[in-house]
């Protein structure tokens, strides 16, 4: 097992529990952006954060069904 070090975060490579690490690792950057910005700056980033990766969704749509060239 490997394990990679952060300066706030410890993430451990497993299966089992990669998706506990980033949750995890989600909440605790959710409460450090809460402590440093305005109520009103961190409901604008998050909308920036969603809108951002609604465009890569999108943007892999269009990837995935794009023509072929054989």
């Amino acid at each position: 097992m490997r394990r990679y070090y952060n300066n706030r975060a410890h993430l451990t490579i497993n299966p089992t529990t990669h998706y506990d690490n980033a949750d995890n690792l989600r909440r605790q950057t959710i409460h450090h952006v809460l402590q440093l910005l305005t109520t009103r700056q961190a409901a604008r980033s998050l909308l920036a954060v969603s809108e951002h990766f609604h465009r890569l969704r999108s943007l892999s749509s269009l990837w995935v069904t794009r023509p072929r060239q054989d």
